[in-house]
C-alpha cells in the first residue's frame, strides 16, 4: 500500500506484483477498502455532546481559510479547514449537559408525520 500511496502507479503495482515483491493491484485496493471501512467503525463522526436524535435540528458548517496565498514561491501560506457543528436544544426539551455525558429526559416525540394528508404524531 506504501508504494501505491506514494507513486500512484498501477503499472509499478503490477510491475513489482510479476516480481513477486506485493500483491497485485485489484487485492491491494480491497485492501485499502477494508482499512477504510475498519477505520471508519472505530471512529466517531460527531462530537460527544451532540445528540442523534432525528427531531433536534443540527446545522454543519465546513469554510476554508487561505492566508497569504499571493506569493510568489508559495512559502509561508495557510490552508485550513474549519467545522463547526450545533443543535438548536429547546428548553422543553429537559436536557442537561455538562462536560461529561449527556443526561436528561431523552424520549423526544418526533415531529408529526403526514399520513393520508392529515398530521398525525408518532411516538
Amino acid at each position: 500500500m506504501t508504494v501505491k500511496s506514494l507513486t500512484s502507479s498501477r503499472k509499478m503495482i503490477n510491475i513489482l506484483n510479476r516480481l513477486g515483491h506485493c500483491c497485485n493491484y485489484n487485492t491491494l485496493e480491497e485492501l485499502e477498502t477494508e482499512a477504510t471501512i475498519s477505520s471508519v467503525n472505530r471512529s466517531q463522526i460527531f462530537p460527544p455532546d451532540i445528540m442523534e436524535i432525528p427531531s433536534l435540528s443540527t446545522g454543519v458548517a465546513f469554510d476554508n481559510c487561505d492566508r497569504y496565498v499571493d506569493t510568489l514561491t508559495g512559502k509561508d501560506t495557510l490552508h485550513d479547514t474549519v467545522r463547526i457543528i450545533y443543535q438548536n436544544v429547546s428548553a422543553d426539551y429537559d436536557i442537561e449537559l455538562n462536560s461529561s455525558s449527556i443526561s436528561g429526559n431523552l424520549d423526544i416525540p418526533l415531529p408529526p408525520a403526514k399520513e393520508d394528508g392529515l398530521l398525525k404524531r408518532k411516538f
